[in-house]
């Protein structure tokens, strides 16, 4: 598991419980995901200029 399967994990078990709403866990989710893609497109990038 990479850290951000933890990270959604963690928002998943925050809205279960009841701790956060749906809206903020959709926000928290999009925010997870946009920091994913970035981080993999800088790792693309390196790959690529190291070549």
């Amino acid at each position: 598991m990479n850290k951000y399967e933890v990270l959604r994990l963690s928002v998943m078990r925050q809205y279960v419980e009841g701790k956060i709403n749906r809206i903020t866990f959709d926000a928290k989710i999009k925010m997870i995901n946009e920091q994913e893609e970035k981080e993999k497109k800088n790792e693309a990038a390196k790959r690529d200029g190291s070549s």
